[in-house]
């Protein structure tokens, strides 16, 4: 699988670690739910991971210190983030939102 879209879908809870384990993902659009909690380290390790939406659900803390360098698309508003943008994601992002 390359794309996962799971936007628009009332989902709750955190984001499941297991979306860590496919590997092949390129993009990963889970917007407009009701997720919670930090962004799971393991979702950071996908490694040819692309575009990242996790814009507006309730997602909280810091971000991971370190994304994937061929993440290039990061969409995190509408969320509760705090602390720093990572140096890893403003070296490599083309789109930072």
């Amino acid at each position: 699988m390359s794309i996962l879209d799971l936007s628009n879908n009332y989902l709750t809870g955190v984001i499941p670690s297991w979306i860590g384990n496919l590997y092949s993902l390129n993009t990963l659009l889970i917007s407009n739910n009701y997720l919670e909690g930090q962004v799971p380290v393991s979702l950071i390790d996908i490694s040819f991971l692309v575009l990242l939406d996790l814009s507006a659900n309730r997602l909280s803390g810091d971000l991971p210190h370190r994304f994937s360098s061929d993440t290039r698309m990061l969409f995190l508003q509408d969320n509760n983030f705090s602390g720093t943008i990572p140096d890893t994601v403003l070296g490599n992002a083309s789109i930072l939102d």
